[in-house]
């Protein structure tokens, strides 16, 4: 009676932690896939890839193989399709990138880089242990030495070459960053400046350089920021505790605290008001903020307003009570979150849409707009209107060219979990799992409530709980509620469900044998079991997928053996807790 008791608290409460037998797989159903819809949402190329990319020069990027826990590629090859669909570049490369303004992608084989153009033709040969573009040079970072784990240069020669192979400059660095007409390099933690010819500008004096600009950079020196010209020398010296783009001749730049628009020479022209002023400038407009900063100095959610204004400070739009926000976007609007909803407002203030009902909204090329809600995605118009159903789990990239092609994922009918996808109702998942639940209620200091089946799970007696909010189903597990005399019967459990879950998940995020004391650990190395009832020794492992976290957790309390697998979903929102009755 004791355990049963137990475990109808544990159903009423909510764990924390990380938290998909497990669902079904990635492919396990024909309807699972990236693939290819219009700007109207209709599918022009089915799904029918593990993962894909936009189109460039009339080439699309896609990829097979196995995915990692985040859901991009991780093991596999990759090829390109024309926009039919067909296959123009045999799926071959270990690694792949879309095509650059030359027409030229850079692609991996047997651990080497090298290019290929539009037709899988060899540009350059396959020599480098690494290859980056510079866009704006149209040129190319070359290594060959040892690579972090993530696969980015470490020690070793980089090369700043051109498609032919003619090197600029080559040397051991840091790192080198390529923008219009010269290139920041670092070396031995230091920054300085090299132009298109390979030659040195400044010494390796400072802590950065950065810009998107050919004519102005802002660099860092003493934790504080300054303009120099594209040739090196100084516009400024370092004044100012944040520093801008300049963009027609002007920049936003920050000092004690305050807000300032300055000239080339440096010369104040305005002083803001506001606590926060945005330094991205876009057609004379940017945005304000007044309200409580975070301690990086930003707009923190829910405790402020923000409005949009022109460069002498005068306020264009309303102020909206600041939930988040973007800059201005390529459709030329700006993107607020007030009081849960997403507004649309143009560049003089005017709102050009209602609220919109989403999670988030992403600009999706020319008039169109994506809308995030519960983890699904809709296609929407200029106006932020849907003009599609939210039929997408994912899209990777947005189209910049004609035929404007929209690479997204739609596995409708793979789930989440055993038979179920988060969001459901209650009556969705009983239709499924079972009319007659043997458990409900409502849960502790939570506005939600969960259901409960009893059933095995590989042999083993367990409770199937699932738990509901007002946006749906958020969460599920499997309460162990088999009962054994040898203790190290439930490590075997523990042992056996872990590898059944790498199996499907691969390894784990994390995975940990927890002891509270190294003296406990060496006494009872070969008394596990019982030293996970004396409550000596824990167990955690989690799994993530690009929708659920996945978490085993065994633990016991006065001799009572815990053992739960948690099921929590990345899309639909969990209930928040209400701490007042908690005291």
């Amino acid at each position: 009676m004791k355990k049963i008791v137990q475990l109808l608290l544990v159903l009423s409460l909510i764990c924390t932690a990380c938290t998909t037998p497990f669902a079904a797989a990635a492919g396990d159903d024909d309807t699972y896939g990236y693939g290819y819809v219009d700007m109207n949402g209709d599918i022009v190329i089915p799904y029918q890839f593990d993962y894909a990319y936009p189109f460039v020069h009339g080439r699309a990027r896609v990829f097979s193989g196995k995915l990692s826990n985040y859901g991009s590629p991780s093991e596999g090859v990759y090829g390109y399709i024309d926009e039919t669909g067909k296959t123009v570049i045999p799926l071959r490369y270990d690694n792949a990138e879309n095509f650059n303004q030359e027409g030229y992608a850079i692609v991996a084989k047997n651990g080497k880089y090298g290019l290929i153009d539009t037709d899988g033709n060899v540009v350059l040969d396959f020599a480098y242990d690494y290859l980056g573009y510079y866009e704006k040079n149209k040129t190319y970072k070359a290594f060959n030495g040892t690579l972090t784990d993530y696969g980015y240069p470490d020690t070793g020669t980089t090369y700043v070459i051109r498609a032919d192979d003619t090197v600029i400059f080559s040397g051991e660095y840091d790192g080198v960053y390529g923008y219009d007409g010269y290139y920041e390099a670092k070396k031995n933690g230091k920054y300085g400046l090299i132009d298109a010819d390979g030659t040195v500008l400044t010494a390796y004096q400072y802590d950065s350089l950065s810009s998107e600009t050919a004519t102005r950079l802002v660099y860092r020196e003493n934790s504080l920021y300054g303009y120099m010209d594209k040739h090196g020398n100084r516009l400024t010296e370092p004044l100012f505790d944040s520093a801008g783009s300049f963009v027609d001749g002007k920049a936003i730049v920050k000092k004690n605290s305050k807000y300032y628009l300055i000239d080339e020479t440096g010369n104040t022209l305005v002083s803001y008001q506001a606590d926060y002023v945005s330094m991205s400038i876009v057609n004379g407009r940017t945005y304000a903020y007044d309200g409580t900063l975070s301690s990086w100095g930003s707009p923190t959610s829910g405790s402020g307003k923000m409005y949009l204004i022109d460069l002498d400070g005068n306020m264009l739009s309303r102020a909206y009570a600041y939930d988040d926000a973007y800059g201005i976007d390529s459709n030329g609007n700006w993107r607020i979150k007030s009081n849960g909803k997403w507004y649309l407002v143009d560049m003089d203030g005017n709102e050009i849409s209602a609220a919109i009902d989403a999670d988030y909204i992403y600009p999706c090329g020319e008039a169109n707009y994506f809308l995030k809600r519960n983890g699904m995605y809709a296609l929407a118009d200029a106006k932020g209107n849907a003009i599609t159903d939210f039929l997408w789990d994912d899209y990777t990239g947005i189209p910049q060219e004609a035929p404007y092609l929209l690479p997204v994922l739609h596995q409708e009918l793979v789930p989440d979990f055993r038979s179920v996808r988060w969001g459901m109702t209650e009556a969705e998942v009983k239709a499924l799992e079972g009319s007659s639940p043997k458990y409900s209620g409502k849960l502790d200091g939570r506005n939600g409530w969960y259901i409960g089946y009893d059933t095995t799970l590989m042999g083993n007696d367990v409770i199937l709980a699932f738990y509901f909010g007002s946006n749906g189903l958020y969460e599920a597990r499997y309460i162990w509620t088999e009962s054994h005399s040898n203790d190290n019967l439930y490590i075997s459990d523990y042992s056996s469900v872990r590898t059944e879950l790498t199996k499907k998940y691969g390894s784990p995020w994390w995975d940990y044998e927890d002891w509270d004391t190294t003296s406990h650990k060496s006494y009872y190395a070969d008394r596990k079991g019982e030293a996970l009832s004396f409550g000596y020794l824990s167990y955690e492992t989690c799994y993530r997928t690009p929708r659920t976290d996945i978490t085993m957790q065994m633990s016991a309390d006065n001799y009572d053996v815990s053992f739960i697998i948690y099921y929590e979903s990345k899309t639909v929102t969990a209930p928040t807790v209400d701490y007042s009755n908690q005291f």
